[in-house]
């Protein structure tokens, strides 16, 4: 099985397992994102830790994006078939191999205040194995 395949199903498992009384702190994130000049998209599980309007969030998740293998590409016949194939040796290859979704796994911290009756103000850092970066936000 693909490493994105059980990265979504891992994340989808840790979601439905968060049915216990700590159910309220859990959460999951779904969000377009652009990293490393790429664009994709996050899929994400956090637990939130709250105290007098405070809130300490961890995230973990994966970054889903178009790879860039070129060594599967996609062609069409003549009667309309569309297929997947293998440049190095013309053969025919799975449909998956083309679509080129590669993951890249990412944690996050978030710390914040609500303001009673108003939004959340917060500033927290990614990281995705290269570096830190910050960043800031209002919910």
């Amino acid at each position: 099985m693909k490493s994105v395949a059980k990265c979504l199903i891992g994340t989808v498992f840790l979601c439905a397992t968060a049915g216990s009384a700590q159910a309220s702190n859990f959460g999951f994130e779904a969000n377009a994102a652009r990293a490393d000049s790429v664009w994709g998209g996050e899929l994400g599980v956090a637990y939130s830790v709250k105290l007098s309007g405070f809130t300490l969030r961890p995230i973990v998740g994966a970054f889903l994006y178009q790879g860039d293998n070129d060594r599967y590409f996609r062609e069409t016949f003549s009667n309309g078939r569309d297929v997947c194939r293998d440049s190095t040796n013309g053969r025919f290859a799975d449909d998956e191999l083309c679509n080129n979704l590669t993951a890249k796994a990412y944690g996050k911290v978030e710390a914040s205040y609500t303001i009673p009756s108003g939004p959340e103000l917060g500033a927290g850092g990614r990281f995705d194995g290269d570096e830190v970066r910050p960043y800031c936000y209002i919910a």
